[in-house]
């Protein structure tokens, strides 16, 4: 049996969940596209291929649970414990080090060099 992993909670009023393998599909190519126009579709296609790569981590996903349930009972969403960007930032550190922290940084803001080795 395949488990699905998500990349994000259904929006509000729907109960759809946006599958994580389709997030990492189209977020690159739609990155592609828009930096292909100043010369940089390949480093975005990577920046987007690698920025969610954490959230097949099994605690993220008890976090994205946590929080649809949250928000179904109208209680606060739980802060996850789980960071989701390190993983494709170390992966960008190995391959491409400018992309490391765009990717680490990519909800928090740019990170410290030091926090992207390993």
């Amino acid at each position: 049996m395949t488990v699905k992993s998500f990349a994000h909670t259904p929006r509000e009023g729907t109960k759809i969940w946006h599958f994580l393998d389709q997030h990492l599909h189209a977020v690159p190519k739609i990155a592609k596209l828009l930096a292909d126009k100043f010369g940089a579709g390949e480093l975005a296609y990577y920046a987007g291929l690698w920025h969610d790569l954490g959230k097949y981590d099994p605690k993220f996903q008890e976090y994205l649970e946590l929080c649809h349930i949250a928000s179904k009972t109208g209680k606060s969403a739980p802060r996850s414990k789980t960071p989701h960007a390190i993983q494709g930032a170390r992966l960008a550190w190995e391959k491409c080090k400018h992309l490391a922290p765009i990717i680490y940084g990519h909800h928090s803001g740019l990170p410290r060099i030091a926090d992207m080795k390993e």
